[in-house]
C-alpha cells in the first residue's frame, strides 16, 4: 500500500514538473502554425529537455507508464516509442497476443535512428519536437530545424534529401530554405557487433562472489581508434557516436543482450547502456523477466584534465601551523555512479604505474602501498570505515588527476531490462581533502575543484550478467 501511494505521489510530482515546461504555450490555436504543432511536446531549451528526460527515467524506474505521462501533458501527443509498439502489436492475432500475455513478454521495439528510448518517449510518431519557437524533426540525414509555418513545412516535406552528400561531418549545418536548416547526424558511426575474443582470465567474479566461467562469458576488447582514444574512452568522452551490441545465448530462444551507446542527437546526448533478457516467440525477440540482473564495472581509471594545475606548486598555507604534505593524502567525493562517498588515497606520480594493462593489479598494489594511510585515516574517521576506497595521483605537469575507482555493481531482481545512464560527472565542485600530519594526526578542509576540460576512462571494463533458470551468462566490454 505504501509503495502504491509513493508511486502515485511521485507520478503526480513528475507530471506537475513536466507540465510546467509547456505552461503558457498554446499548442493548438496559433493561426500562424501548421496543425502538426498540436501533436508535439514543447520545451523552452535543450537543457530543459535533458532535465525532463531525466525525470522520465526516474518515472520509468518506478514502473510509471511513460506514454500516459506524456499524453497527460498533450492529449494529441503519441510518442515515437508508443507508435512503434502499437504498429508492431497490430500485426498479431488475438491468439498470438494471449500467448504473449501468458509468457509475460514485453514488446520493446527500437526505432531505426532514435535508439534512446527516453528521447523516443518525447518525440512524436514523426520524430518531431519543439524547443522554444523552433520545430525539430529527426530524419535519416540528421536534424531538420525550422519555424513551424505552412511554407516551411512544405519545404521540409518536399526537399530531396538524397541530394545531400553522405560523408558530411557530424553537426554540419546546411540551409534548405530561408528559415529551414539541416544539421547532419551520423547515427551509425562506429557501430560494432561484439565478437568473443580469447580470454586471458576467462571468468568474471561478481560482487555477490558468483564466478561465471569463461564458457559463459562473451567478452569484447577494443583497441585505439584513429581519434587517439580507445572505444571505451570515446564512449564516455563523446569523441564519436558509437553503438556496440553484445549477445550471449542461453539457448536458441533465450538470450541476454548488452548494448552500449554514445550518440549525439544535437539537442540531447545519450550515453549509457541497456541490459535485456529476451525470448524469441513468433519470430520476434521480446523482453522477458529474468531472476537476477547484475551490471557494473571493474576497477576503472579515469583521467580528469584541467586548464591549470589542480594544486598550487607551493606548499598550501596552514593556519594551524602543523606541518603537512604538499598534496592531500585523501580526497572524499561522491562516486559518479552511486550515492556513496568514496575515499581516495594519494599515490605520488613517481610511484604510480602508468603502463600496466591490468587495472585490477594496479588497484591492489596501490592499496597495499597506502595501507598505512588507510589505517590511520579510518582510525581518525570511524564513520567512513565502510566507504569504498580508491586511489588518485596528481600530475600537475600535465594538469590532470588520475583516479582509480573501486569495483561497483548494481543489482535488480525479476526484471527484463535495465537502463544505465553513464553521464559521467565531472570531478568538480566541493570535495573534502585530508592531510596526514604524522601518526594518527589529520587536518581536513573543503576544496572546490573547477570543472575538468576533459574526462576520459583510460583502463577498466564494464559488464552485465543475467541469471535465468539458475544459469548465469555475462557480457564484458573492456579496454586493451
Amino acid at each position: 500500500m505504501k509503495t502504491f501511494f509513493f508511486k502515485n505521489l511521485v507520478t503526480s510530482v513528475l507530471l506537475f514538473m513536466l507540465v510546467a515546461c509547456t505552461d503558457g504555450v498554446d499548442l493548438q490555436e496559433n493561426p500562424t502554425h501548421s496543425v502538426s504543432i498540436s501533436k508535439v511536446l514543447r520545451f523552452n531549451s535543450s537543457t530543459e529537455l535533458s532535465q525532463q528526460i531525466e525525470l522520465l527515467k526516474e518515472a520509468d524506474k518506478l514502473g510509471v507508464n511513460l506514454s500516459s505521462l506524456t499524453k497527460s501533458i498533450n492529449s494529441n501527443f503519441v510518442s515515437l516509442r508508443q507508435s512503434l509498439i502499437d504498429e508492431g502489436l497490430s500485426e498479431f492475432t488475438d491468439a498470438d497476443l494471449q500467448e504473449i500475455t501468458n509468457e509475460e513478454l514485453i514488446y520493446e521495439p527500437e526505432d531505426s535512428i532514435i535508439t534512446d528510448q527516453y528521447l523516443a518517449s518525447v518525440l512524436n510518431s514523426e520524430r518531431e519536437i519543439m524547443i522554444g519557437d523552433k520545430m525539430y524533426k529527426y530524419i535519416e540525414k540528421g536534424l531538420v530545424e525550422y519555424t513551424p509555418t505552412d511554407e516551411n513545412e512544405e519545404i521540409v516535406r518536399g526537399y530531396d534529401y538524397n541530394s545531400i552528400p553522405q560523408d558530411l561531418p557530424q553537426g554540419e549545418r546546411i540551409a534548405l530554405g530561408n528559415d529551414v536548416a539541416l544539421i547532419t547526424i551520423d547515427y551509425n558511426q562506429g557501430t560494432i557487433s561484439g565478437v568473443p575474443v580469447p580470454n586471458q582470465n576467462g571468468s568474471i567474479t561478481l560482487v555477490n562472489d558468483v564466478t561465471i566461467p569463461a564458457s559463459s562469458v562473451n567478452r569484447t576488447k577494443y583497441t585505439k581508434e584513429n581519434t587517439g582514444a580507445n572505444w571505451l574512452q570515446a564512449l564516455i568522452s563523446g569523441y564519436l557516436g558509437t553503438n556496440v551490441t553484445l549477445v550471449n545465448e542461453f539457448d536458441a530462444n533465450h538470450r541476454m543482450k548488452l548494448r552500449m551507446y554514445n550518440q549525439d542527437y544535437i539537442l540531447y546526448r545519450a550515453v549509457g547502456f541497456t541490459v535485456r533478457m529476451q525470448q524469441k516467440t513468433l519470430g520476434i525477440w521480446w523482453r522477458k523477466k529474468a531472476q537476477e540482473f547484475r551490471y557494473g564495472w571493474s576497477a576503472i581509471e579515469v583521467e580528469y584534465k584541467y586548464d591549470n594545475p589542480v594544486f598550487s606548486p607551493e606548499v598550501p598555507p596552514n593556519p594551524s601551523g602543523i606541518t603537512r604534505p604538499k598534496y592531500p593524502t585523501t580526497i572524499t567525493k561522491k562516486f559518479p555512479y552511486s550515492n556513496t562517498d568514496v575515499v581516495l588515497f594519494n599515490i605520488p606520480i613517481v610511484d604510480y604505474d602508468l603502463t600496466t594493462g591490468d587495472i585490477n593489479k594496479l588497484f591492489a598494489t596501490g592499496l597495499a602501498q597506502v595501507k598505512g594511510d588507510i589505517f590511520s585515516f579510518m582510525n581518525s574517521n570511524p564513520n567512513q570505515k565502510d566507504n569504498p576506497k580508491g586511489l588518485f595521483t596528481i600530475d600537475n605537469d600535465a594538469r590532470r588527476i588520475l583516479v582509480v575507482y573501486p569495483q561497483g555493481e548494481e543489482v535488480a531482481y525479476n526484471e527484463g531490462r535495465d537502463v544505465v545512464r553513464w553521464e559521467l560527472q565531472w570531478f568538480s565542485g566541493n570535495c573534502v581533502i585530508g592531510f596526514s600530519t604524522g601518526g594518527n594526526g589529520w587536518s581536513t578542509e573543503v576544496k572546490e575543484f573547477s570543472q575538468a576540460v576533459t574526462c576520459t576512462i583510460l583502463r577498466g571494463q564494464i559488464y552485465a550478467a543475467v541469471k535465468y533458470n539458475n544459469e548465469w551468462k555475462a557480457c564484458i566490454i573492456e579496454t586493451e
